[in-house]
């Protein structure tokens, strides 16, 4: 046990070194005389406060402990007990420690900001501001009381008397930067960027090594929508504070609401990697790269969000997506399901669900999933376009249309906005109608067999469409003036009529292919120009004797859908050996590689420079015209070849698209096609097997007839 005279000398020297600033030198004498004097109140209190000051808030309140016990009537110290359990996440301690230090002084300032701070923090806050008020009765010139009754009152949602008392907080320091950041960040935070940004502007300048400041000003800029200085503010942010992971994961989110997707996944990946038990930023990475079609690294992060959180929402919501888009629809499930269970109110979940059932041909339950989805919320556009698919593919025509209109509600939405009303089915006599292109070329092919029937309602119909149909469509339909697809609303031709109304070319069925029996009997309804028509024959009729068959075998805009209706080239070898018959390429896109390993291995497809159906799809009717018949996956080159009545077999993937149905061969669409599914996933040989022995049972080798 030391003298008194001793404890005195340390208790000299630790107060020296605590006017020097040197706290740690402090603390480390305190510690060393603590054990020679283990019952001095005075040396523990210190050590306690010395403790809340350098961020250890358990140590701090063991020493504050037995200092509140050696001396319970020390007010100061049941305070500073009370801020280090509050640091501590323990409040209910706190308080009960504040409670205590104002029985013994009710006016102690410090007791009354930590119960005011804590109070606030729990969502109490009228008892919170009642603290601070009595706090400042006693103490109004401390900006720090000023600046922690605006953040109560911002908690509160009082915003405008949160900004008066940082700006009295602001008066009584003014020198203190990080008031005049949090003014910029509240009137940011309440709408008033054009405010916020003299502020965060000056804050940048006064302190151009401060992130926080930079880290204000980005986020003040976003708001103004000036989108390069926030970016440029954002990483001038991320250079001075390289390690931050917020400020990476924060600078992600902005990225990805830009949909800069690059970018959100970059950031978000650096900010897992810098704080890799925060599962936050691989949710975001998850999300980013979905959005670049990178599913198995979206899974990858997904799974370690869920390492770190089990069975959080969002990424099981995430790693759903990853699996459905990797082809494996129940494991998919299976993560949407668990995310059910953890937030059955969550509509997305319901519609991913039913999706994942859509991709397995389950139609019974995906029609249940869209059906929670829509007991929730009756407008949900994603299940009712759920719900559109079931139906549609069931042959349940009527009620299938009606829902197919909630394709414009959904998030992907991209079609047009005109200022015509929007026709309803009511008479046309004398009126104008125009009819909008949406969706892709094989919609517009197959829908435009209603424009003939809405045509003879009509005074006048103004058709829009792809500008590489347009000729194919003027051609149709002669009485209606037929227009290349617009950028804007606003480019409507000057000399053409003005619409009474307009109509989405796919809501023509809704109208007018409400049953099966509405399908008019005809062999087509589009017609390619005979003039190339008969030089495309000259050119078929130059390779020598045999069937001209076309052939396409790639199709689908997601990749999901296109690994499910492809078929490699090299694999359609299996039916060089049919006789009498010239393979003929109608594919899109780049294809000579593929033309070359299909000629390896003795599947001989010619094919022509100049024929580019991405670019001349007048060009690519009159060869499909010319040709006897066509052989193809699902893709544009069906719809335009049963357009034009051509003979053509349809190879479809087991779980195919709503317009062919189910279990049905032919189509009602298309009088000239015939349809060959799947009976198991993936299993073209079989497909291709029913191929060669129909065509050897069809009169005259030719697909239909």
């Amino acid at each position: 046990m030391a003298s008194a005279s001793v404890i005195r000398a340390e208790l000299d020297r630790i107060q020296t070194c605590l006017t020097l600033g040197d706290h740690s030198r402090a603390a480390a004498l305190g510690e060393a005389l603590l054990e020679r004097a283990p019952g001095q109140t005075q040396l523990r209190a210190l050590l306690g406060r010395l403790a809340l000051h350098a961020g250890d808030p358990a140590r701090a309140a063991r020493h504050l402990k037995l200092a509140a016990a050696l001396a319970p009537g020390q007010a100061d110290v049941y305070a500073d007990l009370a801020a280090a359990l509050a640091d501590g996440a323990d409040h209910d301690g706190a308080e009960a420690a504040a409670q205590t230090a104002l029985e013994i002084d009710a006016g102690l300032v410090s007791a009354l900001n930590v119960l005011g701070n804590m109070l606030s923090a729990r969502g109490e806050h009228e008892r919170a501001l009642e603290a601070f008020a009595r706090a400042l009765s006693r103490e109004p010139r401390i900006a720090l009381l000023h600046a922690n009754r605006a953040a109560a009152l911002r908690r509160a949602g009082r915003y405008d008397d949160a900004l008066h008392a940082l700006a009295q907080a602001a008066e009584l320091a003014p020198g203190e930067p990080a008031l005049r950041l949090q003014q910029a960040a509240l009137l940011q935070e309440c709408g008033r960027a054009s405010e916020a940004l003299p502020l965060a502007l000056a804050l940048a300048q006064a302190q151009p090594s401060s992130p926080a400041a930079f880290q204000c000003l980005a986020r003040v800029l976003a708001d103004l929508a000036d989108q390069e200085a926030a970016e440029a503010a954002w990483r001038q942010a991320i250079t001075l504070a390289p390690d931050d992971a917020a400020l990476h994961y924060e600078f992600g989110c902005w990225a990805h609401a830009q949909g800069r997707f690059a970018d959100a996944r970059e950031l978000a990946s650096a900010a897992a990697r810098l704080a890799p038990q925060w599962f936050e930023p691989h949710v975001r990475a998850a999300q980013a790269a979905l959005e670049l079609a990178l599913p198995a690294e979206a899974l990858a992060h997904a799974e370690q969000a869920l390492a770190l959180q089990p069975r959080q929402v969002d990424a099981l919501q995430a790693m759903g997506q990853a699996l459905r888009a990797l082809a494996r629809p129940e494991e998919a499930t299976l993560a949407w399901r668990a995310a059910a269970e953890q937030a059955p109110g969550r509509i997305e979940t319901w519609c991913n669900l039913a999706a994942a059932a859509l991709d397995m041909g389950r139609l019974d339950d995906a029609e249940g999933f869209a059906r929670e989805a829509l007991a929730r919320d009756a407008s949900c556009a994603e299940a009712q376009w759920s719900l559109a698919h079931i139906q549609l593919t069931r042959n349940e025509l009527a009620p299938g249309w009606d829902a197919y209109e909630s394709r414009v509600r959904r998030s992907s939405a991209r079609e047009l906005a005109h200022s015509y009303p929007h026709w309803d089915g009511a008479p046309l006599a004398g009126k104008v109608l125009l009819v909008t292109a949406e969706q892709g070329v094989g919609d517009e092919l197959q829908f435009a067999s209603c424009v003939g029937d809405v045509a003879q309602l009509a005074a006048k119909v103004v058709l829009e469409c792809d500008a590489r149909l347009v000729a194919m469509f003027q051609r149709a339909f002669p009485q209606t003036l037929v227009i290349a697809r617009l950028a804007r609303a606003e480019d409507y031709p000057a000399d053409a009529p003005r619409p009474d109304a307009q109509v989405a070319i796919g809501s023509l069925p809704r109208f007018f292919r409400r049953s099966e029996a509405a399908f008019p009997s005809r062999s087509a309804y589009l017609s390619a120009d005979p003039a190339r028509v008969q030089a495309w024959r000259t050119r078929l009729a130059a390779l020598g004797p045999g069937r001209k068959v076309g052939i396409a075998w790639r199709g689908g805009k997601e990749a999901l859908v296109q690994r499910a209706r492809s078929i490699a080239l090299e694999r359609w070898a299996v039916l060089a050996g049919l006789p009498d018959v010239q393979w003929v390429c109608l594919q899109y896109g780049d294809r000579a590689d593929e033309i070359a390993r299909a000629h390896a291995v003795g599947l001989h497809v010619q094919d022509w420079a100049d024929a580019d159906p991405l670019r001349d799809l007048d060009g690519h009717a009159a060869q499909i015209a010319a040709l006897d018949a066509v052989i193809s996956i699902d893709n544009a080159t069906v719809h335009m070849a049963g357009a034009l009545g051509v003979p053509t077999w349809v190879l479809l993937p087991c779980v195919s698209d709503w317009r062919w149905q189910v279990g049905r061969e032919d189509s009602p669409w298309y009088p000239s096609l015939r349809l060959f599914r799947q009976h198991r996933a993936g299993d073209w040989d079989d497909v291709f097997a029913r191929v060669r022995t129909a065509w050897n049972v069809t009169p005259a080798g030719v697909p239909g007839r």
